[in-house]
Order: C-alpha cells, then structure tokens, then sequence
C-alpha cells in the first residue's frame, strides 16, 4: 500500500488551518493544486458584508517547526522574488505554528520592494511573533490587506496610464513619478532599477526622452554656459521643476546602485541608440566637414574589409536616403539617412554594464577621430573610459536603431502656420522681422549683425525642431535659454524672460 509521508502533514495543517479561518468570516478561498504551486498556495478573495468585493491577495502558507526563529519566523524566498514583487497581486506569507495552533502572517511584497530601496537583496521572509492571525485579528488583517491592495493597484493603474500618455511601457519595477508644470506641462521622471541613469519626459518636447544622471543635472546653471539657469542635459528648467527633479533623483538615487547579488541586466538599447543619435548630432554641429572626412576614412577601411564594404552598399542602395545624409541637416533626415550619417561617422559602440552612469556605459569610437573636443559635453566620448570593467561589449554602427523621432509637421503646415502668424502680427511695430529655425537661434548674434537693437523678441513654435515662429506663442525657456547663450548682444542688452519668450532691455 502506498504510504503518506509525515513531511506532508504540517503543510496540510497549515493550509486547512488558514482556509478554515477565512471561510469562517465568508471569505472566497480558492487553493492552488500542488502541481502548480509556485510560491503561492491560496489565492483569497475578501469579501464585506456578505458581498464580494473584488480584491484578491495571494497566500503562501508553510507549516511546521522548521520556520520559527529566535525572533519569529521566517519564510525562504527562493526563486520567487521577483514574482513577490513585481507581479501585478500582492503576495501574503502565513506561518502555522503546530505547538501554538497559531497562524503568522507577513506582507511578502511590501518587505520586498522596502528591501530593494534600501539596495538589499532579502533571502526570507521575517514574520513577527506580534503578527498573529486569528478571530480576533482578522478584521485588522483584512483591512491592512486590502488598504496595502488598494495602494498597490492604485500605483500600476497610474503607472499604466502615464505610460499610454508617453508612448512607452513601464516596467514593473521602474521609478515613475509624474509633475504637471503651472502651464499645464506634464514631466514625467523614469528611473529602470538597477540602470546608473534616468529618464525624463516632457510633453513639451513631445516626450523625446532625455537620458541623464546627476552629473548632467544643474540646478543652479551650467558653468560658463547658462549662470543660474536650471538645466538638465540640453532642457532648461524653471526653479519649480529643477526642485521636483532634484527630488525625484534624490528619492531613486538607491535604484542606480543594485545590490550585488542582483541578476545582470541587459543593456537598454533605446537608450543607447538615443544616446548615440544626441553625440552624432552634435558632433556634425561642431565639425561641419565630420561627414566628408568620416565617408573618405570609411573609403579606405572598405577598400580591405569585404564585409564592411558590403554592408556599406547596402546602406547606400537607397538612393533618396544617400542623397539626404549628403545634402540635409540632421534634424530633416529621414530615419534610413540618419542611420547611414550614423555609419558614416561611427565605427561602433563599446558597452558597458548597464549600472554605470550613461557617459561610461556607452563609448564612441568615432570612424575619423576629432581634431577638436566636444563643446557643451563632459563626457569622454571616444576616449577610454576610467571606468574598468570586463564586461564591455562592442556594438557596430550598422547595428544601431536610430533614435526615436519627435513628430515633424509637413513644410506646407509649417508656412501656412507661419503666414497665419505674420498676419497676427500685422498691426504691430517691429523694426525687423527674421524667420529662422531652431538652428538659426545659436547664429542670432550674425543674423543681426547689421543692426544694434535695444531688445530682442523671440516667438517660437514651442514644438522640437520646428520653424521659430508660429501661432502658439512665445518661445518657451528650453529654447530661448539656448538662443540667449548663443546670442552675446543679447546678454549685453539686459536680463530675459524666459517662459514668454526672450526680451532683453536696457538695465
């Protein structure tokens, strides 16, 4: 006859023992058959007045002497962690104590997430003796539960719906804090655990992501560029987002600093292509012949390397895209001609682990090496990093995405709406009337060389990359911050106002 092991009783008892309970104050218990028990054993739904309510925890029970401890009890985690913490249900853990008769209860999930915020890696469960669930406690447990639920649901309900808002996906560890600016801007901070960066959100810059650490965050200006104007890579702040921000890094400064015994992480690739899109674009405003001499060196490296040459010409086979990286600007590229800019002038990508601050994690090896520095970056683009680390990856140019565009409004709408607001404009005296785009403000001071106004007015669009003057308004700080550093005559005339353009007066 086939015999019942001893090993399976206590667990039994300790399931019977919690299930009773809850069926005792018409709680719904559904138990999870053994053969498909991963770290869970009871799924219990609460009910309130003999009416169901819908809130739902997940229980894993244990029993027996084997769990208590000097200071209560404790449950192993196992492989479980990251299921008890991340999955889109709380995860309760129950002790039954056989010399007691006594059921003790912890909140998995919560431990675990306090846990990871510390930048701690738990192996158990620790269960107070305090935490007793019985008749009499049950109407506390059940409040404290689905309060807890309620918050936890209430956190991925909005986290969804930020993430629908932005065009990305969350993930169920991530950072997200959201901030609605006094023009009714949304911002939204993202920090992915365990990355040794963040992310930025802007509506007003139709949620382009801007990737950044505390070393590109200045709060108090840039030095030498922007004096007392709040910046964040190229995004200028005003006081009460620079604050918001500095407390959302603060608050997640645990997040870039896993602990060690953290599974690795993969690289984030959208980061790494907008990482990479930024540096190119730069690089082509500060080396206006980059692209020719990159194309000439690229010439001679195929002349030897059959593999590179093939790769080359198929980038090249699309004639219209070829004929875009020779003639336009980066900003009017198409995605296939940004990527072949990108060939051209990137030999390939060394990577390393995702928890270094983004200025070390991704390196550039520029294909025809610069004669001069970066102006406006103190990363070591192109240049070894001090961070040494074995585990670095080097990634082709020819493997490189491209980064996510900001939405590009048609030339056609672009004049029509630029007439609209000359037409706007009509009864108003100006001395001078100069149309150009975003580019065209870090040249201003040689667009008005012939002239020495008193003032300057700045009307922009308000979207990235689109023409200067448009019926939405003043220029808003992001761009009139960079047009006033690029502009000496402006500095000299006076102070400017950045949230309704840029007007600069006699002191």
């Amino acid at each position: 006859m086939p015999k019942v092991p001893d090993s399976r009783k206590p667990g039994r008892a300790a399931v019977n023992a919690l299930r009773t309970l809850l069926e005792r104050h018409n709680h719904i218990v559904q138990e999870v058959d053994g053969q498909n028990d991963f770290g869970e054993d009871q799924h219990v739904t609460f009910t309130e007045a003999g009416e169901v309510t819908g809130d739902l925890v997940k229980i894993q029970v244990k029993g027996g002497r084997s769990w208590r401890r000097s200071n209560g009890y404790a449950v192993p985690i196992g492989d479980h962690g990251s299921t008890w913490a991340d999955g889109n249900i709380p995860v309760l853990c129950v002790v039954h104590d056989p010399d007691t008769d006594g059921l003790y209860w912890a909140n998995a999930t919560k431990q675990l997430l306090s846990a990871r915020r510390d930048g701690e890696v738990l192996k158990t469960i620790t269960i107070s003796p305090n935490r007793k669930l019985d008749d009499e406690s049950i109407t506390d447990f059940v409040a404290e539960a689905r309060g807890y639920l309620s918050r936890y649901r209430g956190n991925r309900i909005i986290q969804a719906q930020l993430g629908d808002m932005a065009g990305v996906e969350f993930g169920t560890s991530d950072i997200v804090q959201h901030y609605v600016n006094v023009h009714g801007e949304d911002m939204i901070f993202w920090q992915h655990w365990g990355e040794g960066f963040a992310t930025l959100l802007h509506s007003d810059l139709d949620w382009h992501p801007t990737h950044f650490g505390p070393e590109h965050f200045h709060p108090h200006g840039r030095p030498g560029l922007l004096p007392g104007m709040s910046v964040v890579g190229t995004t200028i702040l005003n006081t009460p987002e620079a604050q918001w921000l500095a407390a959302c890094l603060d608050a997640a400064q645990w997040a870039r600093k896993p602990a060690t015994d953290d599974p690795p992480l993969h690289t984030n690739t959208h980061a790494r292509d907008n990482y990479v899109a930024n540096r190119v674009e730069h690089h082509l405003q500060v080396e206006p012949d980059a692209l020719a001499r990159s194309i000439q060196a690229l010439r001679t490296e195929t002349a030897t390397n059959h593999d590179l040459a093939t790769i080359a010409a198929e980038l090249e086979s699309d004639a219209v895209a070829h004929a875009e990286a020779l003639s336009k600007p980066w900003l009017k590229m198409s995605d296939k001609a940004r990527r072949l800019v990108t060939f051209y002038l990137v030999k390939d990508v060394v990577i390393g682990p995702p928890v270094l601050p983004i200025d070390d994690q991704f390196r550039i090896v520029w294909r025809c090496p610069r004669p001069t520095e970066e102006y406006g970056f103190d990363a070591r683009v192109g240049q070894p990093s001090t961070r040494k680390s074995p585990h670095r990856e080097r990634v082709s140019a020819f493997e490189l995405r491209g980064t996510v565009r900001p939405k590009v409004v048609s030339q056609a709408a672009v004049k029509a709406r630029n007439k609209q607001s000359l037409d706007n404009l009509a009864d108003t005296f100006v001395d001078r009337l100069t149309i150009f785009g975003v580019d065209g403000a870090w040249n201003l001071h040689e667009l008005t060389v012939d002239v020495e106004p008193s003032a300057y007015v700045l009307f922009s669009s308000c979207r990235r990359h689109e023409p200067a003057l448009a019926h939405r308004g003043p220029m808003k700080p992001r761009q009139a911050g960079l047009a006033a550093a690029a502009c000496p005559r402006a500095k000299r005339c006076g102070r400017f106002r950045t949230r309704y353009g840029m007007s600069c007066s006699p002191r």
